[in-house]
């Protein structure tokens, strides 16, 4: 019996390897957003412990000035840090748009080596069916019943 040969082999390898590509250019991209919402997190308690924290007492007018000011950079920080997440989550999207496309030409391969592999193990089946016909039938001739 021949070996299976997949004459698309080679195609299905590079797909596979670039779906898992795309798949680790996703979690990269989500280790980003993990760390910039930390960040966001750290800010926004930083603060709010800035905000509580704020004696309302004997204080000067360049402590108001101050803390306005700490309060306008953190807002800020948050402000920027928002918009670098969402950068992230619709870079997120486009990659995980290319990854589905990945995924789906993978799998047509595999899909389709699968159809190959059925039709050549039929071939193989009709082959060897009627190579034991032959050598039935040679038998009987000789009379080797």
């Amino acid at each position: 019996m021949k070996k299976f040969n997949y004459k698309f082999e080679s195609i299905q390898k590079i797909k596979k390897t670039q779906e898992k590509q795309a798949q680790k250019e996703v979690a990269t991209i989500d280790l980003e957003i993990e760390k910039w919402k930390e960040k966001r997190g750290r800010l926004l308690i930083e603060a709010k412990t800035a905000r509580d924290e704020f004696p309302f007492e004997n204080i000067t007018v360049s402590d108001i000035a101050f803390h306005k000011n700490h309060q306008l950079v953190m807002k800020r920080m948050i402000e920027d840090t928002n918009q670098q997440i969402s950068s992230l989550q619709l870079s997120r999207e486009k990659k995980m748009t290319e990854l589905l496309e990945r995924s789906r030409e993978s799998k047509m391969y595999e899909i389709l080596k699968e159809k190959h592999l059925d039709i050549f193990v039929k071939e193989q089946d009709k082959i060897e069916l009627s190579q034991i016909d032959e050598f039935a039938t040679q038998k009987y001739v000789r009379g080797e019943r």
